[in-house]
């Protein structure tokens, strides 16, 4: 039999060397969380750990596949050259010696995972990671959230399966959007019903909507989350039929019709802030 989800996380806690309580605290959970988790750990709390842990790969946490580390290249002389560092400036916000930085740039040294975490933290930089290696690039003038990007995915066919089913939610990545907020979540687009807006493969920045039940925003996009556990996008509009106990799922393609879906089908709302796709915003 493998290994459970809580023997894991206390395998990834030895590696690094600290205690159980020690986790707790930095994360922001009870002293006796770790003992407590059974079969799985909740998306939020997957999403805590992953902020104080980056480097910690979320997928290998909750279903054992991979590797427990992610693979991350950081070209420190890239990023120098990228922000116009000396290494002087690198050894000042990193908080080590020039001779420090001078031995990570010819691999005399690994790269310290600090440098990653306190990068995530403060912001100033967005990361960017693609072909195994950590890119980074300065922003200014902007506020960035990065936001994670879970493994699940939003239809946008009425009657079409998800992707994703039946499987444990985990980050696979960040992703830097300007003006987000910090519950925002990131799902992918699968299906073609809302073509060409939200093609498949897009990538969608979503916010909660906790009072949708009390008053739907007509005339704007949400990811539906359903009773049989689809996920579906779609424009939602007042329904024709009954607006108390029905909505109406508009599609962008043609070739969709458009449907009405009953309210007490829906459990969960997010509503559509942003879309990126292959040719950008």
């Amino acid at each position: 039999m493998g290994a459970t989800v809580k023997q894991r996380l206390i395998e990834f806690l030895k590696y690094k060397n600290i205690s159980q309580r020690t986790f707790a605290k930095l994360v922001g959970l009870s002293d006796g969380y770790v003992n407590a988790i059974r079969e799985s750990i909740q998306p939020d709390t997957v999403r805590k750990i992953a902020e104080c842990y980056p480097e910690l790969s979320t997928g290998w946490l909750l279903t054992g596949e991979g590797e427990m580390l992610k693979r991350q290249i950081f070209d420190l002389k890239e990023f120098r050259a990228a922000n116009n560092l000396t290494q002087g400036d690198a050894a000042v916000y990193f908080g080590v010696t020039q001779s420090f930085i001078s031995q990570v740039e010819r691999n005399v040294r690994p790269v310290p995972d600090e440098f990653i975490s306190k990068i995530k933290a403060e912001g100033k930089f967005i990361i960017q990671e693609g072909s195994g290696t950590v890119a980074l690039a300065e922003i200014k003038n902007t506020s960035f959230v990065l936001v994670p990007l879970y493994n699940f995915d939003a239809v946008g066919g009425m009657g079409a399966s998800n992707d994703i089913i039946d499987a444990p939610a985990y980050i696979e990545r960040y992703i830097p959007f300007a003006g987000a907020r910090k519950d925002d979540i990131c799902i992918s687009v699968t299906g073609n019903s809302m073509m060409p807006t939200y093609s498949s493969g897009s990538i969608l920045l979503v916010r909660k909507v906790d009072g949708w039940k009390e008053y739907f925003g007509y005339g704007l996009c949400y990811v539906l989350f359903l009773k049989d556990g689809r996920r579906i996008l779609k424009e939602v509009q007042k329904s024709e039929a009954d607006p108390q106990k029905y909505v109406l799922c508009v599609s962008y393609n043609s070739k969709n019709p458009s449907e009405e879906l009953p309210r007490d089908f829906i459990i969960g709302v997010y509503k559509v802030i942003m879309v990126l796709t292959n040719e950008g915003f």
